[in-house]
Parts: C-alpha cells; structure tokens; sequence
C-alpha cells in the first residue's frame, strides 16, 4: 500500500495539517509535518502519534505546573516565575526538537503554523492559564510570549 492510501481511510477531521500530498490532507506542504502528524502506521489513536495532541498536551502539562516539565525548561534556559513562563517561538521548538522525537524532523515554519492552528489557549483556558504577548516586538519570531497562570 503506498503511503498517500493509507490516509485514505483516517479520519480527516483528526488531523491538523492543511495542504500537503497526503489526498485526506489540505494543508502544510511539509512532508515531515504531515508523517509526523498521520504516521505511516494506522495505529493513530496514542497521543505520541500526534503532533498536535503532543503540542496540545504539553502546554496543557505546562499549564498545570507540572513539575518535569516546568524543571525541564528551566534547564533549558526559560525563565519561569510563580505567575508566569516567558518563550520565544525559536526557543520553544528548538526545546521541543531536543526533548520530544515527534518534533525533530519539523522545520520552524512548520511548527509556528502548527502552533498557530492549535486551539492552545482553549485547551489551558479551563485550566487556568492563558498564552499571552508579552513583548510585542511587530514580528511573532521576535516576539515574546507567556504562559500566565491565572
């Protein structure tokens, strides 16, 4: 079976993605991305399996304060306080490239598309916590953003 066909009988209203080769996708032109996020296996339901779960969970995580994970980016240079952790885009897929195997073949375009996609905000906001701007520099790779906790 070539690798468009198996995503022929996926369910596309899964996936986030949007143009690519796969026919089921209408979205990112990034093969990788679009591996990454259908897999080439129909065992599709683990979240590792799915980039957007994978992004979606870790801020979720993150909202949560959970403990490795907040530990984890403070090894890695992110300044975290008791209301917030402050990111740049560039450090945050560097970061994830270097500790998720789901992130290391996705170009930074790909991954600033894929975050701007994700409901994120939906998904912390019932958690209590919110991505905010904090240094508007007229440029989202420029710019500094904070997870706050409410």
């Amino acid at each position: 079976m070539l690798f468009a066909e198996v995503y022929l009988h996926l369910d596309p209203d899964r996936f986030c993605c949007n143009p690519c080769s796969i026919p089921t996708c209408s979205g990112f032109q990034e093969e990788a991305l679009c591996r990454a996020i259908h897999q080439s296996s129909p065992v599709i339901d683990s979240p590792r399996h799915d980039v957007r779960s994978a992004l979606l969970r870790f801020f979720e995580l993150a909202a949560r304060k959970d403990r490795r994970v907040l530990a984890r980016l403070r090894r890695h240079g992110f300044a975290i306080t008791a209301s917030a952790w402050d990111f740049g885009l560039v450090e945050l897929h560097g970061f994830l490239q270097q500790t998720d195997p789901l992130f290391r073949e996705i170009s930074y375009e790909s991954f600033r598309a894929l975050l701007f996609r994700s409901p994120v905000n939906q998904t912390i906001g019932p958690i209590g916590a919110q991505i905010v701007i904090g240094d508007n520099q007229h440029n989202v790779d420029r710019s500094r953003y904070a997870l706050v906790w409410r």
